[in-house]
């Protein structure tokens, strides 16, 4: 499976905003900024993701993006669903016969590949980052 640039890209904006977890929001060209991601780009992004109740926003001289809730709450599972609407790893898991002998095995791995993402929380982003800096 391979993660698009949405996805990389909204995983970095997460762990930023996870990093200043509890402070005033951020803004946007901060964020842009940090992540170094253009701001129409990170804001398409980060739209998805307060769709997803990810992150929330707040408006006024203070305003910008927080987490919705604490990092240890966020799995990564939540935000690449968040990002990408689907984690499928073939079309084969949607298009393909329940007779074909490979569809066993993509659904296993799907099924796999997403409890792995959402037994890993964001806080886990921060403390394994901390632990090998």
């Amino acid at each position: 499976m391979k993660l698009s640039t949405k996805a990389r890209y909204g995983l970095r904006a997460i762990y930023f905003l996870a990093q200043n977890y509890g402070k005033e929001a951020v803004a946007l060209s901060k964020i842009a900024e940090e992540t170094g991601l253009t701001q129409p780009y990170l804001e398409k992004l980060l739209n998805l993701l307060k769709k997803g109740k990810v992150v929330k926003t707040s408006r006024g001289v203070s305003g910008g993006y927080s987490l919705s809730v604490a990092p240890d709450k966020i799995s990564v599972g939540q935000v690449l669903r968040a990002l990408e609407n689907n984690l499928v790893i073939t079309d084969c898991n949607t298009t393909c016969s329940t007779k074909c002998p490979n569809r066993f095995v993509f659904t296993r791995l799907y099924k796999e590949i997403n409890k792995t993402l959402d037994n890993i929380s964001i806080q886990d982003m921060l403390q394994e980052n901390e632990e090998n800096i």
